[in-house]
């Protein structure tokens, strides 16, 4: 399942992080959130970067005109919802949740769009506190600021993970279960981050396959991630059957 969530992220990824410069704009302005994206995304090197601004510029200039945004807008709102719902049903089968047809992929629909509310209010909330420590905590000794950033961006993912155990699928484990499950899970994504960066920044795919090749580290990055919180899931589904048991 985290291969087809991989396979989707490919069409969601652009057009949500355009919802979210859009949004995040109204806030805090083009220049910063672009700039702090910017720095969250270089976990996967440069030239990854160059070619997602290149394509969130391309879909943005698509916006200027009518018919190509309104089939545009379609499509890929579409992609989106698609790929949260391919999602959920990952933590469908984790949890032994059976399958409801069409009846059950449209409830699945309503709650992604619940959920990319959630997620752009997580993205708000980042910058944030990237703001704070730009502007008021910068002084700080590394150290410190390095723990102080990691406290919070653990905090947050783990209330986002735990959120998305309880929107995405019908039912759901334990507040409890969920919150130790993506306590889990986010830590894994902090120390996968890490992991990725490295890979990528060592290894020669980028080198040999041109474009495809960062594509192919984008995949890689959805996948390992998509795993680390099926992997909390996982957890928190074991963690209540014990706690029931």
């Amino acid at each position: 399942m985290a291969a087809a969530v991989s396979y989707y992220a490919l069409f969601a990824i652009v057009p949500l992080l355009l919802l979210s410069v859009i949004i995040s704009s109204w806030l805090y302005g083009n220049v910063y959130v672009v700039s702090s994206m910017d720095r969250w995304g270089s976990v996967l090197g440069t030239d990854m970067l160059l070619l997602l601004h290149t394509a969130v510029e391309n879909l943005e200039v698509l916006a200027h005109g009518f018919v190509a945004p309104l089939l545009g807008v379609l499509f890929f709102s579409t992609m989106i919802i698609v790929f949260f719902n391919t999602f959920a049903s990952g933590l469908h089968q984790i949890w032994g949740l059976p399958h409801h047809g069409f009846a059950g992929w449209v409830l699945k629909s309503y709650r992604s769009i619940l959920f990319i509310g959630i997620f752009e209010l997580y993205l708000i909330c980042l910058l944030a506190v990237d703001w704070l420590v730009l502007n008021f905590i910068g002084s700080v000794p590394f150290l410190e600021l390095f723990a102080f950033e990691t406290v919070i961006f653990l905090g947050m993912t783990t209330i986002l993970f735990s959120v998305a155990y309880k929107i995405l699928p019908r039912t759901c484990p334990s507040l409890h279960s969920r919150i130790i499950g993506a306590f889990i899970a986010s830590c894994l994504f902090l120390v996968a981050k890490w992991l990725v960066s490295a890979y990528i920044a060592f290894t020669p795919i980028p080198g040999l396959f041109g474009a495809a090749g960062l594509i192919l580290a984008l995949l890689i990055w959805v996948y390992v991630s998509t795993v680390i919180v099926y992997f909390g899931a996982a957890f928190a589904y074991v963690h209540n059957k014990g706690k029931l048991s």
